[in-house]
Formats: structure tokens, sequence, C-alpha cells
């Protein structure tokens, strides 16, 4: 699937992309370590920072459990802005 800002409805896929790994890489999190967390391929975790591609709902839910982080704290609304930094709140969390 390619990235458009409105394949899903309300959610903003491009936004969202960024946010997930804002909040990755504030937490020190690798897409090496992601992927083999989710037991996927990196091309398919680099694919999702390059925004060619974004996560399953499954992958996302997987990832938000794992960092003990709400789903909504990385899918950012079509329209929406910002009000906080999630990625500095949270960044005591790491993928096991």
């Amino acid at each position: 699937m390619t990235l458009d800002s409105r394949d899903v409805t309300g959610i903003d896929l491009k936004t969202s992309s960024v946010r997930l790994f804002e909040i990755l890489d504030a937490k020190g999190i690798t897409p090496s370590e992601v992927a083999r967390f989710l037991g996927i391929s990196i091309s398919a975790v680099c694919a999702w920072r390059s925004q060619k591609k974004f996560p399953s709902m499954e992958n996302l839910y997987n990832i938000s459990e794992a960092l003990g982080i709400p789903m909504n704290d990385f899918l950012v609304r079509y329209g929406a802005e910002e009000t906080h930094d999630e990625a500095e709140k949270n960044s005591s969390g790491r993928i096991k």
C-alpha cells in the first residue's frame, strides 16, 4: 500500500508514521529491535520509517503493548494538532 494521508478514515498516516518513529527514537529502539520483536523483516520496518507503507493495526497494537503506551499516542487524526510530545513523556519504555 502506498501511503496517502487519507488511506484510513480519520488517521493521518504520514504524521502517524513520523510520530511512531519519534517515540521509538526517543526510547532508543532501533528498527532491528522492532523487526525482531514483531517477527518481521527489517525492510518492512524501514518501509514504515520512509513512509512507503504503514504498520498493520496488529503490529501497532503489539508495539503499543510492549511500550506500555496507548496507540493514540502515535496515531494522529487527520488535521489534528499535536498538543504534547509523548516521545519525551514515555521515554523510559523499551521493547523487550
